[in-house]
C-alpha cells in the first residue's frame, strides 16, 4: 500500500501546472530559433486502440499527424495539442497503448506501426507526436518503418526516457512489469540500440525534435530526453511530466517544428 501512496505522490509532483517558461537546447551545429518565455471529443474508429479527432472520416487532403500517449495516461491528455492541430488544418490520429500488460510495449509498436501504415494509404506523408514512454514506442516504430521511412516526416518527443529514467534503480522498478524495466533503464542495451537505430533513421531523413522540463520528477530530461541527432530541442522550467503537454508555448513550438522541411537524403553513389 505505502508503494501506491508514494507513486501518487510522485505523479501528483509531476501533474502540476506553474507559470511556464522555455527556453532552446542547442546540439552543435543544429538550427534553432528563439522563443520567449512567458478539447475535442475523442470518438472512436474501426478499431478499439485507433481514434481518429475529432471526426471519424480521414481526410487525405491534410497532413496527417499521429499522437502517442505514455505510461498510466490516455488519449484524452492531447486535447488541448489536438485543438491546435485541428486550428492549423491536421488530420490527427491517435492510438491507446496499454504498456502495463504483458508485452504491452511490443504491442503498443506493433500497433503503432500498422496504424502508420494505415494512414500511409490514404496520405502521403506522416508525423508523429509521442509523450514520456509514448516517444519511446514512437522512435522505436519509427526506426523499423524501414518500407515507408521516406514518407515520415517528423517525430516529436515530450518528456521521453529516450536513454531510461535515473528512478528506475531507486524508485519505479517497484511498479513497473519486468518487460519495460530494460526499456527504462539508463544505458540498457535497449537504449542503446534505439539510439543507435535513430541515427540511421536521421541519416535516412526523419528529423526529431525534443521537449524536455528541468522539474520533471520522473524523468530526468536533461540527461535522457534527447538522441544523439536532433534537428531542435527546448528545456521548459516549472512543469510537470504531463503539465508540458498543455503548455502553449510548448504547442506553439510544437506546430513550427512540424513545418520544418525535410532535407534532401543525399545519395551514397
Amino acid at each position: 500500500m505505502k508503494k501506491y501512496i508514494l507513486l501518487f505522490y510522485f505523479l501528483s509532483l509531476n501533474c502540476a501546472f506553474a507559470a511556464p517558461s522555455v527556453e532552446n537546447y542547442q546540439r552543435q551545429s543544429t538550427a534553432t530559433s528563439h522563443i520567449k518565455a512567458a478539447g475535442n471529443e475523442i470518438s472512436a474508429f474501426s478499431k478499439k486502440w485507433f481514434q481518429t479527432l475529432p471526426n471519424n472520416a480521414p481526410d487525405p487532403t491534410k497532413p496527417a499527424v499521429l499522437l502517442v500517449h505514455g505510461l498510466w495516461a490516455s488519449p484524452s491528455d492531447w486535447k488541448f495539442l489536438v485543438n491546435d492541430l485541428n486550428q492549423q488544418g491536421y488530420d490527427v490520429y491517435t492510438i491507446s497503448v496499454s504498456y502495463m500488460k504483458k508485452d504491452g510495449f511490443c504491442r503498443g509498436v506493433n500497433q503503432i506501426q500498422t496504424l502508420a501504415k494505415e494512414i500511409l494509404e490514404t496520405h502521403t506523408r506522416l508525423d508523429f507526436i509521442g509523450h514520456s514512454l509514448g516517444g519511446v514506442a514512437v522512435v522505436n516504430a519509427v526506426n523499423d518503418l524501414r518500407e515507408i521511412k521516406s514518407q515520415i516526416k517528423h517525430v516529436i518527443t515530450i518528456n521521453s526516457p529516450l536513454n531510461g529514467t535515473t528512478l528506475m534503480n531507486a524508485f519505479t522498478r517497484f511498479f513497473l512489469p519486468s518487460h519495460l524495466r530494460e526499456i527504462l533503464t539508463c544505458n540498457s542495451p535497449f537504449t542503446q540500440q534505439l539510439r543507435r537505430n535513430s541515427i540511421k533513421s536521421h541519416e535516412e531523413g526523419v528529423l526529431f525534435f525534443h521537449t524536455a522540463t528541468e522539474s520533471d520528477h520522473l524523468v530526468n530530461g536533461l540527461k535522457t530526453c534527447f538522441l544523439p541527432q536532433f534537428q531542435e530541442g527546448i528545456i521548459v522550467s516549472a512543469e510537470g511530466h504531463l503539465s508540458t503537454l498543455n503548455n502553449p508555448h510548448v504547442r506553439k513550438k510544437v506546430i513550427e517544428w512540424l513545418s520544418v522541411e525535410k532535407p534532401e537524403v543525399k545519395s551514397s553513389d
